[in-house]
């Protein structure tokens, strides 16, 4: 490619008047232009946290311009790189410093000396790559004493990098509100929450120099209820209560304005002194240790649930001696398909108790425990703690009756008309309960007794109470359940031998305590 470059160069000076050498030294200094910044423009340039913006950018010892111009005999594209004294020098213009300029400002400083010296030119220049820098750390006792940052980077960029390398059982309360940057001799305090939830305050970036201080604090406020983000904070000093409130996230919608309470260490005093303030008192400053309650209109724990056959189903306010009753009419009322000689009342909040006697008994050994703790854990089995359940007419209108508790739920069950017929029964199952039926009908109904059927008869009511059937007892409700008792099904031979086992058991225990007694 070259070589066919040069013979078409020879072949142009061999023309009268077509080309001079400035013409040919311009062809190819363009190629080389447009080579050089096609590169520029593919150049790797490593990824930022902040824009830059051009009048508040420092420029400095390591930044990296791309210049591009061409004018007379001099054709230049490439990168120059700030000295450590704050000077780049450009062919053909000389030397420019540019200390503690802007890079708006040296824009217009490397243009105006360019636009000086030549008159008909073109001047194309860009910021291509920023330069790094190192910054002290003191105040940890594990982090990095120094980080390399970039002055794009700002004291919460910084901030982070620290954490990240902190050990968090020596620096587990590291500051993050009273951060301290010195610049030359200036101490500036910066409050990085304040920065983080208000997007307020003084959080600048990173100058070659600067030191920042940190410490692990601690005094602190501690504040909770009515607050979006409730929990132990980092004091600062001269702080109002209103600055500090909208720093935690503000308040919830639905708070106790005239109860706001502070509980504060007076000196000369062991125990803290309780202060009473309301919504209109929160220009007082804040002390350290302050321990703040904004108490919250907590509806979710003044309400009461009801489900089922109810118009009207959910959550509703529980006033004052509030019944069962009342709470259905305040849900519209019954269904026409409620059963309304049932009902189910229970409390998740008992519920989550832990019974301890259960507890207790499940600790023992299955072999070692009374009849008593037996039948605790049966009697536990039958129902939810916490819970009251009625399949029974007159026990329900009692529990209509009953004062309602916060977190109280009811549910109306839906009305099935049934009775359940099992044992030794031909076809045992469910059956239309009909009123006025008797329990021979529906033993009848059901196929009538199998040869298995000892003849005893028992009815299992609301109560889960097994009753015999007898000439005194031949009611029926509905849901209830007919039980024909069947005759045992064992193995005759097993018995006789677990008989003779326990025969043989004795025979050997008489004759230990006879042995004894001689």
């Amino acid at each position: 490619m070259n070589f066919i470059f040069l013979i078409i160069i020879s072949f142009l000076f061999t023309q009268d008047n077509s080309f001079d050498k400035w013409n040919l030294e311009k062809l190819y200094s363009n190629q080389l232009k447009n080579k050089q910044i096609n590169l520029q423009n593919h150049k790797n340039v490593n990824p930022i946290n902040n824009p830059i913006i051009l009048e508040e950018y420092i420029v400095g010892p390591g930044d990296e311009f791309f210049i591009s111009f061409s004018v007379n005999d001099i054709v230049f594209s490439d990168y120059i790189v700030i000295s450590q004294l704050n000077d780049i020098v450009i062919p053909g213009i000389g030397m420019i410093n540019l200390e503690k300029l802007s890079l708006k400002e040296s824009y217009d400083k490397i243009k105006s000396i360019f636009a000086k010296k030549y008159t008909d030119s073109n001047l194309d220049i860009t910021l291509t790559n920023i330069r790094k820098f190192y910054i002290n750390i003191f105040g940890t006792n594990s982090g990095p004493t120094k980080i390399l940052t970039n002055p794009l980077d700002k004291v919460s960029d910084v901030y982070e990098k620290i954490i990240k390398q902190i050990n968090i059982k020596e620096d587990y309360n590291l500051t993050y509100r009273n951060v301290v940057l010195k610049r030359k001799s200036n101490f500036y305090n910066i409050d990085l929450l304040e920065y983080k939830r208000l997007g307020l305050g003084n959080n600048p970036q990173l100058l070659e120099g600067d030191e920042i201080y940190l410490k692990n604090y601690t005094k602190y406020i501690d504040i909770y209820g009515g607050i979006n983000s409730p929990g132990r904070y980092e004091y600062k000093k001269n702080e109002r209560l209103a600055d500090f409130i909208a720093v935690c996230g503000g308040f919830k919608n639905d708070i106790e304005t005239e109860k706001f309470k502070i509980s504060r260490f007076i000196k000369n005093k062991d125990l803290p002194s309780e202060i009473t303030i309301n919504n209109d008192s929160l220009d007082i400053f804040i002390n350290e240790y302050d321990h703040i309650i904004i108490p919250e209109k907590d509806f979710s724990k003044k309400m009461v649930f009801i489900n089922g056959e109810v118009k009207i189903p959910g959550y509703y306010f529980l006033e004052e001696n509030m019944t069962v009753y009342e709470l259905i009419l305040k849900a519209g009322g019954y269904t026409d398909s409620a059963d309304k000689n049932k009902i189910i009342l229970n409390n998740d909040i008992l519920g989550d108790i832990k019974d301890l006697e259960l507890a207790r008994i499940n600790l023992i050994p299955p072999q070692n425990r009374s009849l008593s703790e037996i039948s605790y854990i049966q009697s536990r089995s039958l129902i939810e703690k916490g819970s009251v359940i009625s399949n029974n007419k007159e026990f329900t209108s009692e529990v209509l009756a009953y004062n309602l508790n916060i977190d109280d739920k009811v549910y109306i069950p839906v009305l099935i008309s049934y009775v359940e017929v099992i044992g030794a029964i031909e076809y045992p199952g469910r059956y239309p309960y009909v009123d006025g039926q008797s329990i021979e009908d529906y033993i009848k109904n059901a196929g009538g007794k199998t040869n298995k059927s000892r003849g005893n008869i028992y009815i299992v009511n609301s109560f889960n109470q097994k009753i015999k059937v007898s000439s005194k007892f031949t009611e029926i409700y509905n849901g209830e359940t007919i039980f024909v008792e069947t005759k045992e099904n064992f193995n005759t031979w097993n018995k006789l031998k677990e008989s003779m086992s326990l025969i043989g058991q004795l025979a050997t225990l008489i004759a230990v305590i006879q042995s004894a007694s001689n």
